[in-house]
């Protein structure tokens, strides 16, 4: 089936058949298949695998069981996005006659615009994206089409509104799922210490996406925010393997300025972690001399211990390193300056006063309560391994 020699992993076979090459063989294990379809499932790529196989030269001598699993998986996903797409189509339609615009983000603009069909990409809700200056006016369209918040533990609303920039919200009507509503697309305490984007260039930027009455990111910034997201707020982890597969979709739909991108990129303060990104792009779909890679490069200290984090073989078996006690370590160095990361590492362990006022719901404290709240904080964080 396809190349002679054997390969290392499931994992170069899944990427190998997702990229459009000649199948590989298949490592000598007694059955691959179930592994692929696994790895598949996990990182939300059986739907476009399915794509990729079906009319495939070697899909003959494909397991009948395996294919038939996947086609399933994709037409459950072709019903679910069709059901949020509807659901996307309603809410800005309310919105907009509400006199509020708004930017799509993530799964639900990948799909209508860098997937030939969107079916193929999978997506677990609706990101939208507003200007915080129209953030209550949007909060209450929504609350009107049903969408409520709900607090979590660790998030109260309070510290979702001024520093984390996002907060999920609920529909109750049925089939409803989750929104996402932005006013920061790139939120997180990681963030907020070590970079330094200017939202409102980015927003300017945005372009509209006629067929949703919405607006999409600028191509280059589309990039940005996609190798952002995976490398920070997901730290490789979960279905990160579909964010390597959305560069390359990316790329392969939009004329990218990459130049453009390595300069956004170091003045943002996010180069290392777009350098991870597109350096498992390069090595998961191939050799892309257009790529910046050269101009982003980290020192080589850098790049030997992102490496050790995280590589595809890690990515394709499931490691979370989301879940791990040593994410603060994979975090501090994908910081691009070092003071950046000294910041970080303080206000992790001894956050400001209002940080520590809205997360744990203090009202009115006097010094001494902040005082031993701040003690008490990093006791918290060591016990719960979560900074």
């Amino acid at each position: 089936m396809g190349k002679t020699e054997p390969i290392q992993s499931t994992a170069d076979w899944l990427l190998a058949a997702l990229s459009g090459q000649e199948l590989p063989t298949l490592p000598a294990t007694p059955d691959p298949w179930p592994e692929i379809l696994a790895s598949s499932t996990r990182h939300g790529l059986a739907p476009i695998l399915w794509e990729r196989l079906h009319d495939h030269p070697d899909q003959a001598s494909l397991p009948a069981e395996f294919m038939s699993r996947l086609r399933f998986l994709y037409i459950a996903n072709a019903g679910r996005n069709l059901n949020l797409t509807n659901e996307l189509e309603f809410i800005v339609q309310q919105l907009n006659a509400a006199g509020i615009q708004v930017t799509l983000l993530k799964g639900i603009a990948l799909a209508h615009t860098v997937y030939p069909k969107p079916a193929q990409r999978t997506m677990g809700d609706i990101d939208l994206w507003v200007p915080k200056s129209q953030l209550s006016h949007t909060l209450l369209a929504l609350a009107d089409l049903g969408y409520k918040a709900k607090d979590k533990v660790d998030r109260p609303a309070a510290l979702q509104e001024e520093f984390n920039g996002e907060t999920q919200l609920f529909g109750n009507r049925p089939g409803i799922g989750l929104v996402e509503l932005h006013w920061n697309i790139f939120p997180g305490e990681w963030l907020r210490y070590t970079s330094c984007i200017d939202e409102a260039d980015i927003w300017s930027r945005s372009i509209p996406l006629p067929t949703l009455n919405a607006r999409q990111l600028a191509p280059e910034d589309m990039i940005l925010h996609i190798c952002v997201h995976a490398a920070v707020n997901h730290q490789m982890s979960r279905n990160c393997l579909r964010s390597l597969l959305d560069v390359e979709m990316a790329r392969r739909q939009y004329c990218i300025d990459w130049n453009l991108v390595a300069q956004r990129a170091r003045t943002w303060r996010v180069r290392n972690a777009v350098w991870i990104v597109l350096m498992l792009v390069n090595e998961g779909f191939g050799n892309e001399p257009e790529l910046p890679l050269k101009t982003l490069s980290p020192s080589l200290i850098v790049q030997r211990n992102l490496r050790r984090f995280v590589s595809l073989r890690s990515m394709a078996e499931g490691r979370r390193l989301s879940r791990s006690p040593i994410r603060f370590l994979y975090q501090l160095i994908l910081v691009d300056r070092p003071m950046d990361a000294l910041r970080l590492t303080w206000h992790a362990i001894f956050p400001e006063r209002r940080w520590l006022i809205a997360r744990y719901q203090l009202a009115n404290p006097s010094t001494l309560r902040i005082g031993l709240q701040r003690l008490w904080h990093p006791i918290r964080s060591m016990f719960k391994k979560n900074f």
